[in-house]
């Protein structure tokens, strides 16, 4: 059985700050894990998004231990942002975001999670409507505390070399270096579509970054 909280009325107060008198309310939502020493990581590939989506719109990052997240918002042609990365490591993401959600009173389907993806190879995004885990912990998490119904950006990372290295080994592992310069333009592309997504919802597609 859920536990309901009642909001302070200072609570509500701060929650429609941030939503009242906007058309349109969109969440997105990196996953990673904090800390500078996983900063370089394959698995926080959804941090680096947000943090390039934030810097290019002039959003600045408050840490908000409340909602175990730092969060940035603003107003991006109408559309009340907000942006979420969560500070419970990877494997909790879902506590961050379920209170995100309740907080702000709004529904996964205004949500965009951009993760990591060993099943993508690197070079490649791909945008999906709901769907299972797939063995992504951060996601699985999500799931257990929020409906499926939010949009994904799915970033390759893969495939997995050495074929032997264990999968955890090779995410927490960093980019390496010749993938870097490919990285920054993957970052651009999925922060560009983010952008894309403050105006309209996206479609279901796979996308190549040459």
């Amino acid at each position: 059985m859920a536990l309901f909280v009642k909001k302070t009325e200072e609570e509500t107060e701060v929650a429609m700050i941030y939503t009242t008198g906007f058309g349109r309310t969109r969440v997105f939502v990196g996953l990673g894990n904090p800390g500078a020493e996983h900063s370089g990581n394959r698995h926080n590939v959804g941090f680096m998004v947000l943090d390039r989506f934030a810097a290019s719109s002039n959003l600045q990052w408050t840490e908000k231990k409340d909602l175990k997240c730092v969060l940035a918002s603003g107003d991006i042609g109408g559309t009340r942002t907000i942006l979420v990365k969560p500070t419970t490591y990877m494997n909790n993401s879902g506590e961050a975001v379920h209170a995100v959600l309740n907080f702000f009173k709004l529904n996964p389907e205004e949500m965009v999670v951009v993760y990591d993806e060993v099943d993508i190879n690197f070079g490649k995004l791909q945008i999906k409507q709901a769907g299972g885990a797939a063995g992504h912990n951060g996601l699985k998490s999500l799931l257990q505390h929020n409906q499926d119904s939010f949009t994904r950006i799915r970033v390759g990372i893969g495939p997995k070399t050495p074929a032997q290295i264990d999968l955890a080994d090779f995410v927490l592992q960093n980019f390496a270096t010749d993938q870097l310069e490919k990285l920054k333009m993957i970052i651009n592309e999925a922060a560009s579509i983010l952008g894309e997504a403050t105006a309209t919802n996206l479609s279901p597609q796979t996308i190549s970054v040459a």
